[in-house]
């Protein structure tokens, strides 16, 4: 892949190729001083630095630098075209960074806030943990090992984690039947809502809180100040992953059944999205357990 091919709308992009790979590359800024970008770590061409990835970048004179990540944003570098690159790259956790605090342990939930801050359940480390673009770590948010800031005498797991516009952050803890709110700043949680086995929730934009239940596969919505739950579904379905759009639907991710459910906000009417039993070879849907939403198109993943 030759460097600085048109990538984007932005004619001050262009495409970088990755160290790792020899047919993919990253669409970032090009108009950054070469006192910015510091050289690869040799001989494997890794960046020590969290966000940041080694690409070729031949005009600064070395063979490779690492390259920020924040560069590669869409809004600086509008796509000319909509595809999806061949191999991902590591941000969080593997083999390219070291330490504790990097280490993850069968992270399960993920929440991305507008500033593209990730806030990550790390099930088996009983933690979550956030981190901001550039930042050089990741910050813990809770420990499930300091029993008096988890408020539990159990062993506490954290499935799935969303964050509301107030930066409140809500937590989903499979082991301990409960779903926590922790307010910006504060040094403790405190218990919102006690449900059997929640494996997944989530917030729509009148704040209210969506939470399905692994061991019952029941879904139910808590309106904002309200402490009761409204069922939404109940049955032969599950465990569901969930997501909420902007018009308020829920999609719901069927693992049973290789399905994705929706749920409309004003009927609750529930219909199937997408239906792996209905399709075979690379169009089939093989235990899918996660679903996201952009912009009103609902993303699944196996």
């Amino acid at each position: 892949m030759s460097p600085y091919g048109q990538c984007s709308t932005n004619i001050d992009c262009g495409c970088l190729p990755l160290t790792i790979s020899d047919d993919s590359g990253l669409c970032g800024f090009l108009r950054i001083k070469c006192s910015r970008l510091e050289p690869c770590e040799m001989p494997d061409d890794y960046c020590k630095n969290l966000g940041h990835v080694c690409v070729h970048y031949p005009r600064c004179h070395h063979v490779s630098v690492c390259y920020p990540l924040s560069m590669i944003d869409q809004r600086i570098c509008p796509p000319k075209i909509t595809t999806w690159a061949q191999h991902g790259i590591t941000i969080i956790g593997g083999n390219s960074y070291e330490g504790p605090s990097v280490d993850l342990d069968f992270p399960k939930g993920m929440f991305i806030d507008e500033n593209q801050t990730i806030y990550i359940a790390d099930t088996d480390n009983h933690r979550v943990i956030k981190w901001k673009q550039d930042a050089s770590s990741v910050e813990i948010i809770t420990d499930g090992n300091d029993k008096e800031n988890i408020n539990t005498c159990g062993s506490s797991k954290p499935f799935d984690v969303v964050v509301d516009k107030n930066g409140t952050i809500y937590i989903a803890y499979l082991t301990i039947n409960q779903v926590q709110k922790w307010i910006r700043g504060a040094d403790r949680g405190e218990t919102m809502i006690n449900i059997h086995s929640p494996l997944s929730v989530a917030i729509d934009n009148e704040e209210s809180i969506y939470v399905s239940s692994m061991s019952s596969s029941k879904l139910k919505k808590y309106r904002k100040g309200v402490t009761y739950g409204q069922a939404l579904m109940s049955g032969e379905v599950g465990p569901f992953p969930l997501t909420v759009d902007r018009h308020r639907s829920v999609y719901m991710v069927d693992m049973y059944h290789d399905r994705v459910l929706k749920i409309d906000e004003g009927n609750r009417a529930i219909s199937v999205v997408v239906d792996g039993s209905e399709h075979s070879g690379t169009d089939r849907l093989s235990k899918p357990h996660s679903i996201a939403v952009d912009e009103g198109v609902p993303e699944f993943r196996q």
